[in-house]
């Protein structure tokens, strides 16, 4: 049984704190109960004026108390013993007359007695399955584990306690259980029937002296495959070892025989028993293994299968598929019934699934050879259907099948079109989503569909974990869904349209022009150096917090969204502005082009505060949310060469009268000089760089473009293709891009795109709407750039520190916020949360180019 997490540690209380959604807030004076809030009401020290004595607090959990149980040798009703039951049970605090029996607990013995609950729940759990058992017969139990409503309402602990749901996750059948069916076949079969015993079966090879009743053979290949229904595959191969043996047997014998196994292996899992490979020459013996699967056309002798363990080997990819189990394809789904949902990933697609989607392998592979198994982490999201456990872990070889499958108990709440959200992840890394949509109800005749959508940057190596990663995709009724993956699985609907999106991204490159264009009367520090006067660095702050502010209100507190918008934006709150390590954020994400990382998390009614900002103590990377994409990793390779197309603007100089563009050309030429692995490739015209994004022996692995750049929305004339880059002699557009390099010429060295986007007006988010998934359809691994206008002399400053520290091998996220938070501290100057993170941020040069 795991250990319930029913109570905080015990803290000072300060100021103010909030209870989230599943807590109670305890507030104690000297040790005694003070009082208890519940959510929405704020424990604050407003006493402290008229009480002594110091005030602290402790956060308790009133609902979704997780606690996992095995019972072992449970009766049931009819007289059978299940050798063990696993169940997981949902209890809550008794929310009775206001939780009195907590209070009464807390003041009577302070939250000592919390602590100390693990092993009273432990028997009470035992005591109120054994209860629940001895009312249901073995069939029953059997044949649906967990009936509606089982176990809810119970109470435990004397009434401290009450049961939300009960889930039955597994029960083994009493060994016993089996005899009645099997001396009935043998008397049928002709086998000699033992008194009390289970028969022998015959040798291998061996005909029966009778077998001249296929209906009767028909009918208990029928019960095989319910009884299959109710079992794990490797349970049901093990306890009926000898009568699958016995079966198979038989179909050697003629093709009456032969017709009888192609219907037995109509039914998906047992197919998928015959296809393992393993388990046959473990069960059946290699001879005998290699005949079933000549019968079912899948023979070891097969080239195919060569080529396949071939390819796996060489890295490719797999599948992830979906599937309804003991549910048949194509038929609609009963509302108010249960169903079990598992997903696995595979060689290929599998006969039966409702979905799957390619997934490259070298994110569902461990790299360390001492561990062959990679953990990952299936979650399921959905508002049409209630789902007993958000996530479920799945462990995955690194060739072949996934060892086990990822088992959801669903229960659809309305007839029509169902949604589930399925997404794979390793870490909090987003690794691949399927949606599937799944016909509701006798009256919906609409088949099931999917879509299957996966990470366009692979993890490599050197691949971390991920503190939260948040998936956008918009939604067709209107708004984005927003789907959560962190230690709590959550999701939510953002109202936001698009009109109003695009409001606020106005908003915020506004803001960010009038901090690069203020002045003081004399000068304008943003554009004329780096080091930044206090009171321009004020005017900064409150600029941008309140347009970063606005920006969160729009997504998390949207006039018509709902508590789970408010329930994220807080979770997210709450997260960033923890004391601690800078966390590691992953926005996954389509056509929702927010510069996240000037997110305001503060209240600007409050003092204001840089920290305050997601980026500026944060890594955050953005991952564009399509398929498609080449496996590419995370590591730049430098051996033998690091090739770099420097790309400028050189009429930069002239039209702002500078040295802007020369001074970086010195810098890569001494660069060069002393990281002599480098090769830095210089161009300035349009045609040079047409040529070279239209070219697939492109060796570019850093594209560099050093310009000026306009953004163009869908809405305005020309749309996202209007969206240009200012090269020396000419504007080049998206619309050029695509015409002229189109995306289907890869780029062979997967550069890392880096757009420094000077003195652009123009310049806003969207821009990268369009770009970002261009250079990606191409093959590189990500961009990084500036969002809005950003000064010349600013953009040359950033991009010597960038290059320097990350040449040197650090980590592309790594290297931004370090910078950011240097140049805030050193010169005043927050305009580094201006650039933005495109691409998987562990993006590193290996080995690095030191000096």
């Amino acid at each position: 049984m795991t250990n319930p997490r029913l109570v905080s540690e015990e803290l000072p209380l300060r100021g103010h704190v909030e209870p989230r959604n599943n807590e109670i807030i305890a507030v104690f004076r000297n040790g005694k109960l003070h009082d208890m809030y519940g959510p929405g009401v704020r424990a604050h020290t407003f006493w402290q004026r008229y009480l002594l004595g110091g005030l602290t607090y402790a956060r308790i959990a009133h609902s979704d108390i997780s606690i996992e149980a095995r019972v072992e040798k449970v009766g049931v009703q009819d007289g059978w013993l299940l050798p063990e039951v696993q169940v997981q049970t949902l209890v809550a605090l008794n929310p009775d007359d206001g939780y009195s029996a907590l209070r009464e607990h807390l003041e009577a013995q302070g939250l000592q007695f919390l602590t100390a609950l693990t092993s009273e729940l432990q028997s009470e759990i035992n005591a109120l399955v054994r209860r629940l058992f001895a009312r249901r017969t073995h069939a029953d139990v059997l044949a649906n584990p967990t009936p509606v409503g089982f176990g809810a309402d119970q109470v435990l602990l004397q009434a401290l306690f009450v049961v939300d749901r009960l889930y039955v996750k597994h029960v083994v059948a009493d060994p016993q259980y089996v005899l009645p069916r099997t001396a009935m076949r043998n008397r049928e079969v002709g086998i000699d029937e033992k008194t009390d015993t289970q028969a022998e079966p015959k040798a291998p090879g061996t005909a029966l002296e009778k077998y001249t009743n296929p209906e009767l053979t028909r009918r208990e290949m029928q019960q095989y495959r319910r009884s299959l229904e109710r079992q794990e595959r490797h349970e049901y191969l093990v306890v009926q070892q000898a009568h699958l043996r016995l079966e198979l047997d038989l179909q050697f014998e003629g093709e009456l025989h032969r017709r009888i196994l192609r219907m037995t292996i109509d039914d998906a899992t047992v197919l998928e028993a015959l296809r393992n490979s393993d388990a046959l020459a473990r069960i059946l013996g290699a001879s005998t293994a290699s005949k079933i699967r000549e019968l079912l056309g899948d023979s070891d002798a097969n080239p195919a299968q060569g080529a396949e363990s071939d390819r796996l080997s060489n890295g490719e990819s797999r599948t992830f598929n979906a599937e309804v189990e003991n549910h048949k394809p194509g038929r609609p789904l009963d509302v108010g019934e249960r169903y079990t949902v598992a997903f696995s990933v595979d060689l290929a697609p599998r006969p039966h699934a409702v979905a799957s989607g390619v997934v490259p392998m070298s994110l569902v592979t461990a790299n360390d050879l001492e561990e062959p198994i990679t953990e990952l982490t299936v979650q399921l999201d959905s508002d049409d259907f209630e789902i007993s456990d958000r996530t479920q872990p799945l462990r995955v070889p690194r060739s072949g099948v996934s060892r086990d499958k990822a088992r959801f108990e669903i229960v659809p709440l309305r007839e029509g079109r169902g949604t589930l959200t399925a997404t794979l992840h390793r870490g909090r890394n987003f690794i691949h989503q399927l949606q599937l949509v799944l016909p509701v109800g006798a009256q919906t005749l609409s088949p099931a569909e999917f879509t299957s959508i996966g990470r366009p940057i692979a993890a490599a190596e050197r691949h971390r974990d991920r503190d939260r990663s948040f998936v956008v995709k918009p939604n067709a009724g209107g708004g984005y869904d927003c789907l959560v993956i962190g230690p709590t699985a959550d999701h939510a609907h953002l109202p936001v349209t698009d009109e109003q999106l695009a409001g606020a991204i106005d908003a915020v490159r506004a803001a960010i022009t009038d901090v690069v264009d203020y002045s003081n009367g004399a000068e304008y520090p943003f554009i004329d150096g780096v080091d930044i006067p206090r009171p321009a660095e004020d005017f900064a702050l409150k600029t941008l917090a309140r347009a970063g502010a606005r920006m969160f209100q729009q997504l998390f507190r949207h006039p018509a969204g709902g508590e789970d918008a408010r329930r994220v934006g807080d979770g997210l709150r709450q997260l960033a502005s923890e004391p601690g390590q800078p966390l590691q954020l992953q926005v996954v994400s389509r056509s929702f082009p927010v510069p996240w990382q000037l997110l305001y998390l503060g209240d600007v009614r409050q003092p204001l505060s840089w920290d305050l900002f997601l980026g500026m103590r944060h890594i955050v990377e953005c991952i564009p949310f399509r398929s498609g994409f080449p496996d590419i990793g995370t590591d730049i390779p430098s051996d033998p060469q690091l090739s770099v197309g420097l790309n400028l603007n050189t009429a930069i100089d002239q039209e702002l009268e500078g040295d802007y563009v020369a001074c970086q050309q010195v810098w890569w030429s001494q660069s060069s000089a002393r990281r002599p692995r480098m090769r830095v490739i210089p161009r300035s015209r349009r045609a040079e760089i047409l040529t070279a994004l239209a070219d697939t022996g492109c060796a570019d692995q850093i594209f560099y473009l050093y310009c000026h750049a306009t953004a163009s929305g869908a809405r305005d004339a020309g749309g996202i293709d209007a969206c240009s880059l200012e090269l020396t002699d000419g504007r080049l557009t998206l619309g050029e891009l695509n015409l002229e390099a189109p995306p289907e010429v890869p780029l062979a060295g997967n550069p890392l795109v880096f757009v420094n986007a000077c003195d652009s007006a123009g310049l806003s988010p969207l821009f990268y709407d369009g770009f970002v998934p261009y250079f990606m359809s191409k093959g590189a691994r990500g961009v990084v750039g500036t969002e809005c206008k950003i000064p010349a002399v600013f953009a040359t400053e950033w991009a010597r520190r960038f290059f320097d520290s990350f040449l040197d091998g650090n980590a592309l996220g790594d290297v931004v916020l370090r910078l950011r938070r240097s140049l805030l501290v050193e010169h005043k100057n927050p305009l580094g949360l201006i650039y933005a993170v495109y691409c998987d941020s562990d993006t590193a040069v290996v080995p690095a180019l030191l000096d």
